[in-house]
């Protein structure tokens, strides 16, 4: 996940190197007479890499232009509050200023996705970010449950069950 600006700016700008870098990399493989398939590898991975860091790009300018940042569990309540600082537009230097603290503490809590962090550090956060929280609470969707009756059955029908599946070649007998 991008965090800033200036990760947004580098990723862009590694983003405009990567094709001529991709296109080095197969043109040095092909000059070390390496094998196609080996070099198909390398391009591919090359290739994942690159458009792994255009989504998070894209995911970046999406945040900033976004009305609101929707969850769908708790889990992804730490993320959500790294994406509100990014759409408030603070670095992590400005939110450790506006809540007076070192912004070495607010590196350590998106990085550990703020485990570390008390309820009423996370209510001053996200009150210094100027965001409003909706939670719902609901029950996840219930299992189901199936029941099972055991049925006994005598060994002449298992038998007969048996013929009858074999004879549609459902049924491949095992060690007789």
């Amino acid at each position: 996940m991008i965090r800033s600006n200036s990760q947004y700016k580098k990723a862009k700008e590694k983003l405009k190197e990567f094709d001529s870098l991709i296109e080095k990399e197969i043109s040095l493989l092909k000059d070390e007479g390496r094998h196609p398939v080996e070099i198909e590898m390398s391009a591919n991975l090359m290739s994942a890499q690159r458009d792994k860091l255009s989504l998070e790009a894209a995911e970046y300018e999406e945040l900033l232009n976004c009305k609101e940042i929707a969850i769908s569990s708790m889990r992804e309540f730490p993320k959500a509050i790294v994406k509100a600082r990014i759409k408030a537009g603070y670095t992590q230097g400005d939110l450790a200023k506006k809540i007076e603290i070192a912004e070495q503490q607010i590196q350590r809590y998106e990085i550990q996705d703020y485990n570390k962090a008390n309820l009423e550090r996370v209510v001053q956060i996200v009150d210094a970010l100027d965001m409003n929280v909706s939670i719902i609470l609901k029950p996840q969707t219930e299992a189901r449950v199936i029941h099972l009756k055991p049925t006994i059955i005598s060994q002449e029908k298992l038998d007969q069950k048996k013929d009858e599946i074999s004879k549609e070649g459902l049924l491949m007998s095992i060690g007789e």
